[in-house]
């Protein structure tokens, strides 16, 4: 067939709100309780959003969320905890997400990752043109 063997996206649901949250704070390399993974987690089974986990060996290890909205699919927060890196948890996060905004009737995916890592180059082989790139400045307080 056209999958390529390796890992598997599946569906995360309310009961796995706990893990996603720790996957995507471990994976960003934030606290484990970091509000962030928190924040994506609370969107799950909300309308347009689809969350994913990847397990590896029973165990979640990568993490992703996609919203869907007026035919644009927006691809969010992918991310992999370090001791599983390396083993196809991306490829198979974006093929699931790609293939729930098609059948969610999305004819446009967007999305946006920094350049200090790998996911430019996934985004890449799966066929994501770059659009632009743009410069986000950030200002200490009390300096």
């Amino acid at each position: 067939g056209d999958e390529p063997a390796g890992p598997v996206a599946r569906h995360a649901t309310r009961a796995d709100a706990a893990a996603f949250a720790r996957v995507l704070n471990i994976g960003y390399e934030l606290p484990e309780e970091s509000v962030r993974g928190h924040v994506f987690a609370s969107t799950i089974e909300h309308r347009g959003w689809f969350h994913y986990l990847v397990e590896y060996d029973g165990q979640p290890g990568s993490a992703s969320a996609l919203y869907v909205s007026e035919g644009v699919a927006q691809l969010f927060v992918a991310t992999t905890m370090p001791d599983f890196r390396g083993r196809g948890g991306q490829g198979a996060l974006i093929r699931q997400r790609l293939r729930d905004a098609l059948d969610a009737g999305a004819d446009l995916a967007t999305a946006q990752t920094g350049t200090e890592n790998a996911s430019p180059r996934n985004m890449e082989r799966r066929g994501f043109e770059l659009l632009y790139t743009r410069w986000i400045y950030a200002k200490r307080l009390g300096d």
